[in-house]
This record gives structure tokens, C-alpha cells and sequence, in this order.
């Protein structure tokens, strides 16, 4: 989102919120678009991993406003276990009883998914998919986050705003009207003539289909950050 929105629009509420639109990676098993042949996770997404004193960490996307860790249950106070063996996806720490995938800090947005990138199978290749983003002006993303909520899969997420008049909405067309796949009579188009049938978003969706409260409610716009797949509370009350 771009805008405060004091009127309180981004706080939670059922009937103004459809986070379904963000289930947005369709790509896998008998929900394969038309002429797709294999699942894939490949995406575009924003990167939100902190940045750190860490020689390893040169690249200028690491940021350092957020700071996740408030989100997240270290101690196991509230959080006995997870539904898989992730742990906490922005970021484990080793020997972590409840976590076997280790990595200092893996916070990301997904935004639009393409799947596979074996153009054997309808996807499109990770160099076609290169020579677009580089093609596609990306501008000054504002980022807000809105509210934390547990989905109707028991995932714990960070929901962002969902501005559909915003530079993230205006990037999610872009990727839509340049790698969607053919919807609605509608057909991606892009200057190098590489498609994928392999993205689950159709060419004739748009921002303003998103999730939130100026969307539609049938789109995949909606920025969403997963904290952990399916934590176990401790109690009832803790969650």
C-alpha cells in the first residue's frame, strides 16, 4: 500500500477481507493451468530480509525497517510445534528443536507467480524470465503491513495493505498483462514474445480484483508474508 488509510480499512475484518485471493499459487497437482504440464514455484517477489553486519549480505535489497522478530515466538512460549519441519520461515536458528530447515532470515512478499521454468513442460525459462523484470519498471515500492491472522489452512501470515490504486498494484498488472496466461478473450503480451501456460494469474486479472478492502475480493492481488506453516499452541488461549 502507499497510504496511512487512518479510516481503519486495513485492520481485520471478515467482510471487507477475502485472503483467499491469496492462495495465488495454483500451480501444483490437478489445479495446472490449461497446457501446463509440470508444478513450479517460481516467483516474483519482494525480498525483506534485514540487513545485517554480516559480510555475506552485500546486496542492496536487505532493509532495515521491519523487524520481524517481534512476530515470532523463539522461547515456545505460546508455540509448541509446527505442521512441517520449516520452523519459523523468516529466518531459523540452529538447533532449533521445532525447526530443521536453517536459514538466518528467508522474509519475502510473493507477488506473482509463473511455475515451472522448464519451457518443455509450458513454463518459461528463468533467463526469458530475467530479460522481462529487467524490461518492467519496478519504481519505488511502499510497503505497510496491516494485521497478522491465522488462514483457513492454520498457516500464520503477515497480511500487507492492499492498495489497488498503489505502485505494488500498478507492478501486479504489469506482470499480469505481460505473463498471465490467456483469460477472458484476453492474451499476455510483452516485446520478446516469451510466455509461460504455467501462471496461475490470467492475463484479464488486475489489482483491483485484489483482497482488500478497495478490491473486488476474486483476485490475487493481495501481498501476504508467511510466518510458519500450521503452528501448534500450546492452549487455546494462546492462539
Amino acid at each position: 500500500g502507499s497510504g496511512d488509510n487512518n479510516d481503519g480499512n486495513y485492520e481485520w475484518n471478515p467482510y471487507s477481507w477475502d485472503q483467499l485471493s491469496a492462495m495465488h499459487d495454483m500451480t501444483d497437482g490437478w489445479e495446472l493451468p490449461p497446457n501446463c504440464l509440470q508444478e513450479g514455484e517460481t516467483f516474483f517477489g519482494i525480498p525483506l530480509s534485514r540487513a545485517s553486519g554480516s559480510k555475506l549480505q552485500s546486496s542492496s535489497t536487505f532493509q532495515d525497517v521491519f523487524d520481524f522478530e517481534y512476530l515470532v515466538d523463539r522461547n515456545g512460549t505460546y508455540i509448541q510445534d509446527f505442521g512441517t519441519n520449516h520452523g519459523w520461515l523468516i529466518g531459523e536458528t540452529l538447533d532449533n528443536a521445532v525447526g530443521s530447515i536453517v536459514d538466518k532470515d528467508t522474509a519475502h512478499i510473493p507477488i506473482f507467480y509463473t511455475g515451472t521454468t522448464n519451457p518443455e513442460k509450458g513454463g518459461l525459462s528463468l533467463s526469458d524470465l530475467i530479460k522481462i523484470a529487467r524490461k518492467i519498471d519496478f519504481g519505488t515500492l511502499y510497503i505497510k503491513p496491516a494485521f497478522v491472522f491465522l488462514d483457513d489452512d492454520g498457516h500464520a501470515k503477515l497480511q500487507f495493505e492492499a492498495d489497488t490504486q498503489s505502485a505494488l498494484a500498478y507492478l501486479y498488472d504489469s506482470l499480469c498483462k505481460e505473463l498471465g496466461i490467456t483469460w477472458n478473450y484476453e492474451s499476455p503480451s510483452n516485446s520478446l514474445g516469451v510466455y509461460t501456460s504455467c501462471s496461475m494469474h490470467a492475463a484479464g486479472d488486475r489489482a483491483k480484483y485484489g483482497c482488500g478492502p478497495d478490491g473486488y475480493g476474486s483476485g490475487g492481488f493481495c501481498p501476504q508474508m508467511t510466518l510458519a506453516y500450521a503452528p501448534k499452541f500450546v492452549d487455546g488461549e494462546s492462539s
